[in-house]
């Protein structure tokens, strides 16, 4: 059963992410967003969702706190570079 769930986690990066959430978060103003809009955009696309929780609890951020939820992931991540990991 767990070698079943990690292969289904190692098959979300063959996954494509929607064009439509690429194309929303790269409108965004960086200098005006809100992370609350960003999130919204987020949430709507599971890929990138997951992505992006992946990411903020790599190695290379080097925390040794877990993170759980998106909001968290993103203020880890920071704005923009949440923007650009879409593309």
């Amino acid at each position: 059963m767990v070698a079943d769930i990690e292969q289904l986690v190692a098959k979300v990066d063959e996954l494509s992410l929607c064009p439509a959430t690429a194309m929303r978060l790269q409108q965004l103003d960086p200098m005006r967003v809100s992370i609350g809009h960003l999130l919204e955009v987020v949430e709507s696309d599971p890929i990138l969702a997951s992505r992006l929780l992946r990411l903020s609890n790599s190695s290379y951020y080097g925390s040794s706190r877990r993170v759980s939820s998106l909001k968290e992931a993103v203020c880890r991540i920071g704005l923009v570079p949440t923007r650009q990991f879409a593309w």
